[in-house]
C-alpha cells in the first residue's frame, strides 16, 4: 500500500470569492470546479488545494486553518502579491531561519507564506534581475493537544512514516513530522499567543485533509483495525472516486480516496 497525494481542503462561505482570491491575488489556476457542490480544485505547478462551502454549513463555526506555503524566491513572490493590490505585510525573519509574511484569505483561513533561508539568505536581499516565482511545497499544519499521540496514532492507523517528534530540553514535545514519500505534514503544538487551538478543544472542525492511497478498502481495514473509528464506510462517489471519512484523535477530519476506474 502506499500514498500518492495529499489535498489541504478548506472550509469557505463562498466557494467563487474562494476562487477569485486564490486566482487572481496568489496565482493559482482552476483545475476542477462544480458550482453545484460549492467546491473546485485550485492548482499553482504541483501544489493543489480543494475549497468548499460544505465543510462548515454554519456561518459562525471557526475557521482557523492554516497552509504554509513555499515559493522559491520569497522576495519576488512577495513583491507579486503586493503588485496584485492586496495588502501585505513586510517580510519578516523567523526564529527559524524562514523569511516570510502572514495573510488571511475573504474566510479568516490562515496563509503562511515562507523561504529558508538561514543559509543563503544574503543572495535574497539584492537582487536585480526579474524572477518566475512559483510554489515548491506545500506542508498542511496540524494543531494537537498531544503530539506524541497524534503522531503514533498518524504513523500505526493511517500508514504515515515518522518523521521525528521535536521535544525541548526539558522533554515536551512541541512539534512533530509524519511522511508519504514527498508529501509532509507538520504537528504544532497548541499555543494560545498564535491563536492555535486542537478540534479536539472546539465545536468543530475547521478543515480537512484528502489523501489519496493505492487500495482504500485495504485502507480502511487497516485503519479500523488499529484502532480508528471511521465515520463512513468506503463508497463510489459521484465525482470519480471511492473514499472513506474519518477523524483523527485530534479531530482533525480526513477522507482516504482512490479514483474510480
Amino acid at each position: 500500500m502506499k500514498m500518492n497525494r495529499l489535498i489541504p481542503m478548506l472550509p469557505v462561505k463562498s466557494m467563487p470569492a474562494s476562487v477569485d482570491f486564490y486566482c487572481k491575488m496568489l496565482g493559482f489556476a482552476v483545475e476542477r470546479r462544480n458550482n453545484d457542490w460549492g467546491w473546485a480544485m485550485l492548482r499553482f505547478d504541483e501544489c493543489r488545494l480543494m475549497v468548499d462551502q460544505s465543510i462548515n454549513a454554519q456561518p459562525g463555526e471557526p475557521r482557523d486553518s492554516i497552509l504554509y506555503l513555499y515559493p522559491d524566491d520569497i522576495v519576488e513572490y512577495h513583491k507579486q502579491v503586493r503588485a496584485s493590490g492586496l495588502a501585505v505585510p513586510e517580510l519578516d525573519v523567523t526564529f527559524y531561519g524562514f523569511t516570510e509574511f502572514r495573510i488571511n484569505d475573504p474566510d479568516g483561513n490562515r496563509l503562511w507564506i515562507g523561504q529558508d533561508t538561514s543559509l543563503d539568505g544574503s543572495k535574497h536581499a539584492h537582487r536585480n534581475e526579474p524572477q518566475v516565482s512559483k510554489i515548491e511545497r506545500l506542508f498542511p499544519i496540524l494543531v494537537c493537544d498531544d503530539i506524541p499521540a497524534a503522531h503514533d496514532f498518524l504513523v500505526d492507523a493511517f500508514g504515515f512514516s515518522s518523521g521525528g517528534i521535536h521535544r525541548t530540553t526539558e522533554g515536551q514535545a512541541v512539534h512533530a513530522e509524519v511522511r508519504a514519500g514527498d508529501l509532509v505534514i507538520w504537528l504544532h503544538r497548541v499555543a494560545a499567543d498564535l491563536k492555535l487551538a486542537s478540534p479536539h478543544s472546539m465545536p468543530a472542525a475547521t478543515s480537512g485533509l484528502v489523501v489519496y492511497v493505492d487500495d482504500v478498502d485495504a485502507h480502511y481495514a487497516r485503519a479500523r483495525a488499529r484502532g480508528a473509528r471511521p465515520e463512513s464506510e468506503p463508497k463510489d462517489m459521484p465525482y470519480g472516486q471511492r473514499e472513506y471519512g474519518v477523524s483523527d484523535r485530534e479531530g482533525h477530519r480526513w477522507w482516504f480516496a482512490t479514483p474510480l476506474p
